[in-house]
């Protein structure tokens, strides 16, 4: 069986990389691969499509650590840090779920090898999102970092930055403790209760949001203090 041909990916990967830096709009349900009827009594069709499934999160994952690596708010060790989870993922998919898929011998084998693609692994639900909003978490700080410097100089000068190092601060002490809040989500934790997992995810981007609002508005007031 035929599994993802160079052509294939870097046509593909070429294709995810024209976004561009932002984070990849992934659908809110992770529909999984069609698990075999059973009506079937060869079960080749659902291979292929299980084998599919597959291929898609792994050309995904390559997409998105590709992203991760352009990025120039990230230090090196952070998008080791973020790249490697990706690539952890998708070495579990091509060396534990591929091979289940394709040794399967009866239907109730493959069943199961194809729904632990969706469980054991949420690429979408859970890999994708604990990664970029990290990723977004990261860059705010590498932001805050900058524009604190750019606040000290006004400062030095004689200006007023009251206002512009609160809401600096306000913007650290919210995003810092964003990636630690959701290191410890997992394919297990999120089938253990998806809803919770749902909240703790779009709760830490609404901080972010908050986060975005506050560096926006210092970075207006430094502009502003910079002008003659």
């Amino acid at each position: 069986m035929k599994f993802l041909t160079r052509s294939t990916a870097t046509g593909l990967l070429a294709i995810g990389l024209s976004f561009g830096l932002a984070t990849a709009a992934v659908a809110s349900d992770d529909p999984g691969p069609v698990p075999p009827s059973p009506s079937e009594s060869v079960p080749d069709g659902s291979k292929r499509r299980c084998t599919k499934a597959i291929e898609r999160r792994v050309i995904d994952l390559a997409t998105w650590s590709a992203r991760i690596n352009l990025r120039n708010n990230l230090t090196p060790t952070q998008k080791a840090d973020l790249v490697g989870q990706m690539t952890t993922t998708s070495n579990g998919l091509l060396t534990v779920a591929l091979p289940a898929v394709q040794n399967a011998t009866t239907r109730t084998e493959l069943k199961a090898a194809c729904k632990a693609i969706l469980t054991d692994y949420r690429v979408y639900l859970v890999v994708h999102p604990r990664v970029f909003i990290t990723a977004s978490a990261l860059g705010w700080l590498h932001r805050i970092t900058e524009l604190e410097a750019k606040a000290l100089v006004l400062h030095n000068a004689g200006k007023d930055t009251t206002v512009i190092d609160a809401l600096l601060l306000q913007a650290r002490n919210l995003a810092t403790p964003v990636p630690a809040s959701i290191a410890g989500v997992t394919p297990a934790s999120y089938n253990a209760d998806p809803a919770a997992t749902k909240i703790l995810f779009n709760g830490a981007k609404g901080t972010l949001k908050s986060v975005e609002l506050n560096v926006k508005a210092a970075a207006k007031l430094i502009r502003k203090l910079n002008k003659p």
